[in-house]
C-alpha cells in the first residue's frame, strides 16, 4: 500500500483522479467500482473538467441505503447523479448499485463484466470501507448489512436536512467483493479520518499480522495494488497505535 500526501484534498483528488482519465483514455470500455460520500466529490469535479468520456465505461458502486424510496435525496445513485453523471458529457453506458433485487447476483454481474479495473474507496472514521462495519468476515460479498451508530452519526448531516434519521440497514459489496478489483485508490480527508488513518499506516509493521476485522481496510493490505490520497490533515500521525 502506498501513502501520498498532498497539502490540501483537492490538491490530493485532482492527482488521485489522473490514474481515471488515464485508464479511460487507455480502455474506453473500462469498468469502475465508485463511492459516494464527502470524500471522493472533488474527484468527480475533476473528472467531469477532464472532459474524459465515460460513454463507454461500467460503472458499479460500492454500496446504497435500503429502504429509501425512489429519488430519495439521500439515495446514493442520486448522489452519484448531482455530484458526477448529471455533469458528464455523456453518462457510463451502464450504471450499478447495489440493490434488493440484484443483491444475490452482484458479485456475478461485476465479473460478468469483466471485473472492475480501478476501484475507489473512501474510509470511514472507525475504518470501514464501503459499508462493511467493524467485525465484517474479511471474504464476505455483496450482502445486506447493520450499520453502526458511529456510521449512522457520522453520515447523520445529510439526513438533518430533510428531518429523517439514517437507515439501519444497507446494501454493500463485501471485502472480498472489493479485494477483487484489479486497483484500488482510497481517499481519506481531514483530521476526522487522521486516527484511523496512522492505525492503518502502523500495520505496516505489525509482526503479528496486518489484517484483521477490528479495522475492515486493514484488508487491503492484502491485495497488492492500492494507492491512498491523504490531505495534510489526515495524515497528522502523532497517535500511531502500536
Amino acid at each position: 500500500m502506498e501513502f501520498l500526501i498532498f497539502p490540501t484534498a483537492k490538491a490530493a483528488s485532482e492527482a488521485a483522479a489522473k490514474p481515471f482519465i488515464s485508464l479511460l483514455q487507455a480502455n474506453p470500455n473500462a469498468v469502475l467500482g465508485l463511492a459516494t460520500g464527502n470524500s471522493p466529490k472533488l474527484l468527480y469535479q475533476a473528472l467531469a473538467d477532464s472532459g474524459v468520456s465515460f460513454a463507454d465505461a461500467t460503472t458499479f458502486n460500492l454500496d446504497e441505503y435500503a429502504c429509501l424510496p425512489e429519488n430519495h435525496p439521500c439515495r446514493y445513485d442520486v448522489f452519484m447523479q448531482n455530484n458526477l453523471f448529471g455533469k458528464l458529457g455523456q453518462p457510463p453506458k451502464a450504471t450499478h448499485f447495489p440493490s434488493a433485487a440484484n443483491l444475490a447476483v452482484y458479485d456475478d454481474m461485476i465479473a460478468q463484466a469483466g471485473g472492475i479495473d480501478l476501484q475507489l474507496l473512501g474510509i470511514g472514521s472507525a475504518g470501514h470501507i464501503a459499508f462493511n462495519e467493524v467485525g465484517s468476515p474479511l471474504d464476505s460479498l455483496t450482502r445486506v448489512v447493520v450499520l453502526s451508530e458511529t456510521t449512522r452519526r457520522d453520515n447523520s448531516p445529510d439526513f438533518h436536512d430533510i428531518g429523517q434519521q439514517v437507515p439501519e440497514l444497507a446494501y454493500s459489496m463485501g471485502i472480498k467483493s472489493v479485494l477483487a478489483a484489479k486497483k484500488i485508490i482510497m481517499l481519506a480527508f481531514g483530521a476526522s479520518k487522521a486516527g484511523v488513518i496512522a492505525r492503518l499506516r502502523a500495520l505496516e509493521h505489525d509482526k503479528n499480522g496486518q489484517m484483521t476485522t477490528d479495522l475492515p481496510a486493514s484488508a487491503l493490505w492484502g491485495h497488492g495494488d492500492v494507492t491512498v490520497y491523504l490531505d495534510a490533515a489526515s495524515s497528522a500521525c502523532s497517535n500511531i497505535e502500536k
